[in-house]
């Protein structure tokens, strides 16, 4: 009895000294992976054609340096201008207006459902162009529904 005691003592201790000495994977300095892609959000998530509604917008920085806490800009980010804030229904995209963002990367807008908007949803969504995206971008928003009379 006492062999195997001493057996699965010293199997367990092997065991935790190797477990002890791997190496967990490391992260790059200076990174968190905190960095939030910009998104647009709906006042209300029911709508009706020729309706207001206010729109905001957050996360619209033009860099990403993540070794600030989650939510606080850093002194690099440069706050995005002339974003297009859009209706996407049916294979279209309206420009309901556009907007520059603040110092902290959001903004609000008050903007006019489309009259030709049909039942159904639809997308908001935002297009800019900045120096992280050069070729232009469309940031995902809320999908609201269109109610019908």
């Amino acid at each position: 009895m006492d062999r195997r005691l001493a057996s699965l003592v010293s199997g367990a201790a092997l065991v935790g000294v190797l477990l002890g000495c791997s190496q967990p994977p490391t992260v790059q300095a200076g990174t968190s992976g905190a960095c939030e892609a910009p998104h647009v959000r709906a006042e209300r998530l029911e709508v009706r054609p020729d309706e207001s509604l206010r729109v905001t917008g957050t996360a619209f920085l033009d860099s990403c340096d993540d070794t600030v806490s989650p939510g606080e800009p850093s002194p690099q980010d440069a706050p995005l201008e002339d974003i297009e804030v859009l209706w996407r229904q049916g294979g279209e995209d309206v420009v309901l207006g556009t907007v520059d963002a603040g110092d902290d990367g959001t903004f609000e807008l008050a903007v006019t459902v489309p009259v030709a908007a049909v039942p159904g949803e639809a997308d908001l969504g935002a297009r800019f162009v900045g120096t992280m995206y050069a070729d232009g971008y469309v940031a995902e928003g809320d999908t609201v529904e269109v109610l019908g009379e």
